[in-house]
């Protein structure tokens, strides 16, 4: 405090300053009583007077008018070191000119101010800090003095609050913590930037600060004292201490006072603060937003850009204490140097923004005040949902005014380039939405959201249109945050389909409604676009696979810059009857995710190159919700909030998808698709699948594919299609095929992925019969081989969709089992169930359709997975009762129901010998095989399909019990 009355800087230094009137025309006397409740610290206390309307910090940045100093004898006399009771002593602040003021007080405990310097002029740590203030608002009481009048008798100075930390002294750092020689931002910033500061103790003659009390006491800011934290920027982030300033050092060039208020992340202490109202941290990493504050004519105004020049840095700690750099350190002891205490930060000017703007209107159907903003994505690379875009510009909205209804404000944004944007309205209906952390930067549930329909070029700097956005969709989630069932699934580089489960999970920390956490389905934009190719409606949300990078630290892992991704897809089945009837939006609280087997990369141009089989990594799993909203995991949910390593971390925001490293087998089955004479209908594929030779296909075993290739056709029937069949080991492979002729093949599910009626089967033959196909895995790829389409052997029949009422019997006597058939012209699947009755095959002697219990899983709650054990009870049909001659191998009937004997007689299916013993108890699927190789089991997953009569009727099975 160097402009300090020089006679009272002498009087502070003195051993045992006396306090003398001064009889001063027209200035007034300010007497009062120092009141230390309970002290134990011990020391002189020193009194300042500040201009009520010139603050000091943290409210301002005023320095005191004047000061007095009461010696530690005068304050505690004899009273014994640390002995804790009430003391208090007069003071007298003389020559007070007339006009409004407040006191500030500390008791000295480590006896190391000094007025002389401003760094030695604040309280340190330990030192007992007070003031005349309100004893039930806890304000700072502003009281006159009035000239040649004395002030006193009520003014009551209470000392209370014990620092427990140092001035927050500090060096300028890099994000890798490295001491910057010059720090330098360039202006104008696209985006807001970051700055970084440590805490730095000082350890000299005369400033002295412990180590472990030299740090940041992070608290929130309520300036205000209404009891919650601050907003005073508007940004929707609660206000904290520190504040830390860029101030621009004033220069012949660079006149007037310049400002860059920094922006302190609040969630990465919001636990801390919640739970004890304060914490320390030795590191801030800060936010610069690409505004300057003018406070040159004492108005605080706006500036839209940072001016370039040199700035100080300024650290205010809610305690009222300060340190900045550069400062005089060095001068207050010159015979050490601290380079990092002279360190200036350089603002320096760089290339123009692009001069593009849009200027507009964003109207909002409420009538409640509430922030806006526009948002502009490239219209190259859209938004959620049907893209994975990021915000090039934001604009907040202006003042809004009534319109109709809503309300309708301007907005502007700028520094676009030359190109096509499409734009985003959000209205902010509960204020926390905040584009400055990533994590806050999504609309809520019960915002106001809407896009503008077409893109808008900019070109020259000039928008083609002045467009007028209409936010009326209310969003009814929150975002879509969630969990991977199992925290980490492994998947197969397997060329299947596999899958995994997510499940809606509200996160601590932010403002979520847990009841409005949801996963929301609904129908894609384009219901005519087909993208998955599985002949079923596409849904939202979008699930996308990104491989990460590896590392320690998985939830905090970028993005592997190679772009690999793993397109994935939500179970429709339980969605298609809601959505079908016509409901925008179906809650979920669980999602089953289809894993394809294909990956690509993704070049800077956006070219997708398929990669096949899904490159080993660990993978990110992102959902694109269809109100635009995301979540990722894993995310960086412990990270933003500080929570890694402690107890309220969350470990589901961990958790990854991990693509094994396990051995794919290298054989290939080439060949060439024979489609002479095959029926040419609309939207049809031609499937192939590759069958080990010792499972063969139905009718001749239950065998599943071990390859499949699904392909176009050539675009003029009698031409070949080629096909490849991958990822076969060393041995023999049956193969077969069917032309898809109606479109209905989906090849995620076992009830979807077989010929129906009208379909053309197909294979491999040898001699008009199918024939085996021997495969090398370490040798040349086998093939060329030819698949024939056998026309005119069309499908007459769909697959055998039946049903059956819930069956239990004894193993020791089996029991009679009633199949129905079903028809079904739902969402879910359309077909005409029958049993094709055949009489017995002359060569191996079966009556069709062959039924088959096989034993299920106990282990699997959806009961769609068979034993381990491959128990299996075989069907007896009376062809009598079918009506249909045994001996006759012309005989053929279509029936709509059969009954069928299971006997107390099991098969193990592992060897083909029968066990002669009685069955084990538990629960069997049903399986029918017709003579065509179509089969239907039940259950199946379409007793997934949630609001489907179909549903019920495919979630019977079979109880055997003991």
């Amino acid at each position: 405090m160097r402009r300090v009355l020089l006679a009272l800087a002498l009087l502070a230094a003195c051993d045992e300053p006396k306090l003398r009137e001064y009889e001063i025309p027209h200035n007034g006397l300010v007497r009062g009583t120092v009141f230390y409740p309970a002290g134990a610290a011990r020391g002189n206390v020193i009194v300042l007077l500040f201009a009520a309307n010139n603050p000091p910090p943290p409210l301002g940045s005023g320095r005191p008018v004047n000061f007095i100093v009461i010696p530690e004898k005068d304050m505690f006399g004899s009273a014994p070191a640390g002995e804790a009771r009430d003391f208090t002593a007069p003071f007298t602040i003389p020559a007070v000119p007339a006009g409004s003021y407040q006191i500030r007080a500390f008791l000295d405990a480590d006896k190391d101010f000094n007025p002389i310097y401003d760094l030695l002029a604040q309280p340190t740590a330990g030192d007992v800090g007070g003031g005349y203030v309100d004893s039930v608002t806890r304000r700072f009481i502003t009281f006159e003095v009035a000239a040649d009048q004395v002030v006193e008798s009520s003014v009551l100075v209470v000392l209370g609050q014990t620092l427990p930390v140092e001035r927050p002294a500090f060096v300028i750092t890099s994000s890798q913590g490295v001491t910057l020689e010059e720090p330098t931002i360039t202006v104008p910033q696209a985006t807001p930037g970051t700055f970084t500061i440590a805490s730095h103790p000082i350890n000299r003659d005369q400033v002295r600060m412990e180590r472990g009390k030299t740090a940041f006491l992070v608290t929130y800011a309520d300036d205000d004292l209404d009891g919650a934290p601050d907003d005073v920027n508007g940004d929707h982030l609660p206000d904290l201490y520190p504040k830390v300033i860029l101030r621009r050092i004033v220069t012949p060039d660079h006149p007037g006072v310049i400002i860059i208020p920094l922006i302190l992340n609040p969630l990465p202490f919001q636990d801390a603060l919640t739970t004890r109202g304060s914490t320390v941290t030795t590191r801030l990493t800060l936010i610069i937003p690409p505004v300057a504050v003018d406070l040159s004519s004492g108005v605080r105004t706006i500036l839209p850009e940072i001016p370039a020049g040199e700035y100080e840095t300024v650290v205010v700690s809610g305690t009222g204490q300060t340190w900045q750099v550069p400062n005089d350190l060095d001068v207050v002891q010159p015979t050490e140097v601290d380079p990092t205490q002279s360190v200036r930060v350089q603002i320096v000017t760089g290339p123009d923004a692009p001069p593009g703007s849009i200027r507009g209107q964003l109207v909002v159907d409420t009538a409640s005040i509430a922030p806006g903003y526009v948002i502009a994505f490239r219209a190259e690379d859209p938004p959620p949902p049907e893209g994975t875009g990021r915000p090039v510009a934001l604009a907040t909205v202006g003042p809004t005014e009534p319109n109709g209804g809503g309300r309708a404000g301007a907005f502007e944004l700028k520094g676009l380039p030359p190109g096509r944007y499409l734009l985003s309205g959000l209205y902010d209906v509960d204020g926390d939405f905040s584009p400055l952390v990533p994590i806050l930067a999504q609309p809520t549930a019960g915002d106001f959201v809407g896009r503008y329909p077409l893109p808008i070029a900019v070109t020259d700097g000039l928008a083609s249109e002045q467009p007028t956005l209409r936010a009326s969709t209310r969003l009814p989630f929150e975002r879509p945050a969630f969990a991977i069932k199992g925290n980490v699934v492994r998947l197969s580089r397997r060329p299947v389909p596999q899958s995994f489960e997510i499940e809606a999970h509200p996160v601590t920390g932010l403002q979520m409604d847990p009841a409005k956490v949801k996963l929301p389905v609904a129908l894609s934009a384009r219901p005519t676009v087909d993208l998955d190719g599985d002949h079923l409606p596409d849904l939202y949300p979008r699930i996308i696979l990104t491989r990460m990078v590896d590392g320690p630290s998985v939830d905090r892992a970028p993005d592997d810059p190679l772009r690999i991704i793993v397109p994935a897809i939500v179970d429709p089945l339980p969605f298609l009857a809601g959505l079908g009837a016509g409901a925008p939006l179906i809650p979920a609280d669980t999602l089953r995710i289809i894993v394809l087997p294909i990956a690509f990369s993704i070049d800077a141009t956006g070219r997708r190159t398929p990669i096949t089989p899904i490159p080993v990594g660990r993978y990110r799993v992102n959902l694109l919700s269809p109100t635009g909203q995301t979540w990722s995991v894993p995310s960086d949910l412990d990270a933003a909030f500080a929570r890694k390593n402690t107890p309220r971390s969350d470990v589901t925001q961990s958790g990854y998808i991990e693509v094994l490293n396990d051995a794919v087998p290298g054989g290939l089955i080439r060949g060439e698709v024979e489609t002479s004479g095959a029926p040419l209908m609309g939207d049809y594929r031609i499937v192939v699948f590759a069958f080990a030779a010792g499972a063969p296909p139905p009718p001749a075993g239950t065998g599943r594919p071990v390859a499949s290739a699904v392909i176009a056709p050539p675009a003029v029937m009698g031409t070949r299609a080629p096909f490849t069949l991958s990822g076969l080991p060393s041995g023999r492979y049956t193969v077969r095929a069917f032309l898809d002729a109606n479109g209905s093949f989906t090849p995620w599910f076992d009830t979807m992925n077989q010929p129906d009626s009208g379909d053309v089967p197909g294979a491999a033959l040898d001699m008009g019969v199918p024939g085996l196909v021997d495969v090398d895995a370490l040798g040349a790829p086998t093939g060329p081989i030819t698949v024939t389409l056998i026309p005119p052997a069309v499908l007459a029949q769909d697959r055998p969709v039946f049903t059956m009422p819930p069956v239990s019997f004894s193993r020791q006597t089996g029991g009679r089992v009633h199949l129905a058939s079903v028809t079904s012209s739902s969402n879910a699947l359309r077909a005409t169930g029958r049993f094709v009755i055949d009489a017995r095959d002359p060569t191996t002697g079966a009556l069709f359709p062959i039924v088959v219990a096989e034993l299920l899983d106990p282990a699997d709650p959806t009961h769609l997975t068979t034993s381990s054990a491959r128990i299996i009870i075989p069907g007896i049909l009376d062809p009598a009762m079918l009506g249909v001659d045994p001996m006759d191998p012309t005989a053929h009937a279509v029936v709509t129901g059969m009954d069928v004997t299971f006997p107390p007689v099991g098969v193990d299916a592992s060897t083909g010998m029968p066990t002669g013993i009685p069955p084990p108890a538990g629960l069997y699927r049903i399986t029918v095989i017709l003579k065509s190789g179509q089969t239907w089991s039940i259950p199946n997953e379409l007793q997934r399909a949630a609001g489907d009569p179909l549903a019920v009727s495919q979630a019977r099975f079979l109880t055997v019990t003991e």
